[in-house]
């Protein structure tokens, strides 16, 4: 039968020992072998997975040391008992089974602790918290009995110096438990908290919020935070005075009068 000349062409299959010749061995590297130099196919040998600033999701679960995972396990065996109401020795015996296979068979982010807590600092920011929490409570008090319905509020970003889940919780909770405010949004990679603040409608307010936000962010770290995000906290705070005196000073210096 004669073909047209406009009509395609079919195409024919190479035998399948050539296909298998040609593109075997990418099919196995795509599943997941290693070259001859050992690294994954997928895995960039310049980039070493276990650096800080690969993302959390590309980084191998690395082991962590018991001395810092200790007072985790601890509060947890210590939620456990609260929970079961039961401090028999097979129910803490249960319950140590438990934290670990928690701690260890959940494919989660470890929570990795400084390895370090101060206890007479928790002590006072337990005391601040409860001092902020009276004055708070005070504030939204006065302010519904004078504005009621027409009081203003903000939604306020709060940048974070630290990175760890556990310090950006126990900040979190420290804001969202003083009346007035809420954490509305928590990004945890970019360590931003956005938090409703009642009552705050100016510039000077809205810093000032910050300002307290910061420094209970400081105090926590300084409890059972890493030492250079301790330092980095200092420093925000240490620029944070130098630019209010600066401010002060320029307001509190006489004007020159004109000639």
């Amino acid at each position: 039968m004669t073909q047209r000349p406009d009509e395609e062409q079919p195409l024919e299959a190479p035998p399948a020992d050539e296909v298998f010749a040609d593109h075997g061995d990418r099919h196995l590297d795509d599943l997941g072998r290693p070259d001859e130099d050992g690294h994954h196919p997928h895995e960039n040998p310049d980039v070493d997975p276990e650096a800080s600033d690969v993302p959390t999701a590309a980084r191998r679960r690395r082991p962590v040391p018991l001395r810092k995972e200790l007072p985790l396990l601890a509060w947890l065996i210590v939620v456990w008992l609260a929970l079961s109401q039961d401090v028999r020795p097979a129910s803490l015996l249960f319950g140590l089974v438990l934290v670990w296979v928690i701690a260890h068979v959940f494919r989660l982010p470890p929570v990795e602790l400084a390895g370090r807590f101060r206890p007479l600092k928790a002590l006072a920011m337990l005391v601040r918290i409860t001092w902020l929490s009276l004055k708070a409570s005070l504030r939204v008090f006065m302010l519904a009995v004078a504005q009621g319905p027409r009081v203003k509020s903000s939604i306020l970003r709060v940048d974070l110096v630290t990175h760890d889940d556990l310090i950006i919780t126990a900040v979190s909770h420290a804001l969202a438990i003083v009346p007035g405010s809420i954490v509305c949004e928590v990004y945890r990679d970019e360590s931003v908290l956005y938090v409703h603040v009642l009552g705050v409608s100016t510039d000077a307010e809205a810093e000032a919020f910050i300002a307290e936000a910061h420094e209970t962010e400081y105090r926590i770290l300084d409890i059972m935070g890493r030492e250079d995000e301790v330092g980095l906290a200092r420093e925000r705070a240490e620029e944070r005075e130098a630019a209010a005196r600066a401010h002060h000073a320029d307001h509190a210096a006489p004007k020159g009068s004109a000639v």
